[in-house]
């Protein structure tokens, strides 16, 4: 029998900190959402989804935009691609 344990933790963040995980958070959902509809758009013409290798590859392109490179650190954006 396998036996599961887990653990909770709770942050309390002063206000700098807060503003460093809004950004991170926020860095993420635009990396996510932006190869999300990579992923979407190369499916549906080609039956086939991108790899981990062509969306880290890709990663730099969306980093030459202001909003992007104003907040987003590369290593953030790196673990955001991990999920595919």
């Amino acid at each position: 029998m396998i036996v599961h344990q887990a653990y909770k933790y709770r942050i309390y963040p002063n206000a700098d900190q807060q503003q460093l995980i809004r950004r991170m958070f926020g860095c993420c959902r635009f990396v996510f959402n932006h190869f999300l509809a990579k992923w979407n758009s190369a499916y549906s013409e080609t039956g086939k989804g991108l790899s981990y290798h062509s969306c880290a590859t890709a990663l730099p392109a969306p980093k030459n935009r202001p909003k992007l490179s104003a907040t987003c650190r590369t290593l953030d954006a790196k673990r955001c691609i991990d999920f595919f």
